[in-house]
C-alpha cells in the first residue's frame, strides 16, 4: 500500500494557508495547516509520518529557521523548506549553510514554482525511504545489495545536486550577497554582488577576496568586522547600502571558521 503523503504549512496569517488549501486542493496530498511554530510541533509529534514541511520564516515566538531546526533535530527524514521574504536572505543563507534548510522559496511566491518545489521535495524523501528500505531487505545479499545501494546514491546525490541547480536562489536576488570566512576567503558572490563589483561571471569561492574585490569592498569588510555598519559604497556609477553580520560555526563542527553575511542594496 501507498503511504499517504503529508504536507504540513506553517505560516502565522490564516490568509496565506487558505491560500495555499486552495492551491493544492486539486493535488493528491493530506494538507495539514498550523498557525504557529509551537503549533506546528505539536502536529508532528501527533502524525505518524509527514514527508515535508513548508514554513513561513517571520513568526512571533520561535521563527521559520529556529522551527524547522527543531524539526531536523526530532525528525530528520522530513524535508524542511523555508518562505521568506528576501529582507530575510541573511538568515535564511546562514541557515542553508548550516544544512537544516533543504530549499528556500522567496514571498510572494509563484503558484507553479511552489507546486514543483512541494513535488521535489517529496521525490526526495521518496527515494531517501527507498535507499533505507533496501538497505533492511539487501544486506544479507551483500554483493546485490553494494550495487543497488550505489545505484541509489548516486541517484539520489544526483537529484539533490540538481534540485539546487534548478533552485538557483542566490542567483536570482536582486540584492548582491557575499559571504567570507575570517581570513576573507570567499564563501559565496551572487550575480548581484559581480555586477555591482565589475567582476568576470567567474568562480569565486575558495579565492581570497584581497586582489579580486573592489577595495572599497574590502575596507568594508574590515569596517563590518570591526565596528559594524559602514558608510555608503560609491561603485561603478552606484550608490550600495552594506549590511553585515557574523554567523558563528555549527556547535557540531568543532573547529570550523565562522562567516561573515553581507548584503549590498541599491540605492536609487
Amino acid at each position: 500500500m501507498t503511504r499517504e503523503i503529508k504536507i504540513l504549512f506553517v505560516d502565522d496569517e490564516p490568509h496565506v494557508l487558505n491560500a495555499i488549501q486552495r492551491l493544492f486542493f486539486d493535488d493528491e496530498y493530506a494538507l495539514l495547516t498550523a498557525l504557529s511554530a509551537e503549533e506546528g510541533l505539536a502536529l508532528l509529534a501527533k502524525e505518524e509520518v509527514v514527508q515535508v514541511v513548508v514554513s513561513d520564516y517571520r513568526m512571533p515566538g520561535m521563527d521559520g529557521v529556529e522551527f524547522l531546526k527543531e524539526v531536523y533535530l526530532r525528525w530528520p527524514d522530513t524535508i524542511r523548506v523555508v518562505l521568506s521574504g528576501y529582507a530575510d536572505i541573511a538568515a535564511i543563507v546562514s541557515a542553508i549553510n548550516e544544512g537544516k534548510i533543504y530549499k528556500f522559496i522567496p514571498k510572494p511566491w509563484n503558484d507553479e514554482e511552489l507546486k514543483l518545489a512541494v513535488s521535489q521535495a517529496v521525490g526526495i524523501y521518496t527515494l531517501q525511504q527507498e535507499h533505507l528500505e533496501l538497505v533492511e531487505k539487501l544486506t544479507h545479499h551483500s554483493a546485490v545489495y553494494n550495487l543497488l545501494v550505489r545505484e541509489k546514491d548516486e541517484e539520489l546525490d544526483f537529484r539533490s545536486r540538481e534540485l539546487r541547480r534548478v533552485q538557483g536562489v542566490l542567483e536570482s536576488l536582486s540584492c548582491g550577497v557575499l559571504v567570507v570566512d575570517a581570513k576573507k576567503v570567499i564563501q559565496e558572490c551572487n550575480r548581484a554582488c559581480r555586477e555591482f563589483f565589475g567582476i568576470e561571471d567567474v568562480p569565486l569561492p575558495g579565492r581570497s577576496a584581497h586582489g579580486l574585490l573592489p577595495t572599497m569592498v574590502i575596507s568594508a569588510i574590515d569596517t563590518i568586522q570591526r565596528e559594524g555598519q559602514p558608510e555608503p559604497l560609491q561603485l561603478l556609477g552606484r550608490t550600495l547600502e552594506v549590511w553585515g553580520r557574523y554567523q558563528p560555526p555549527d556547535q557540531g563542527e568543532a573547529g570550523a571558521p565562522g562567516q561573515w553575511i553581507l548584503e549590498f542594496w541599491e540605492k536609487h
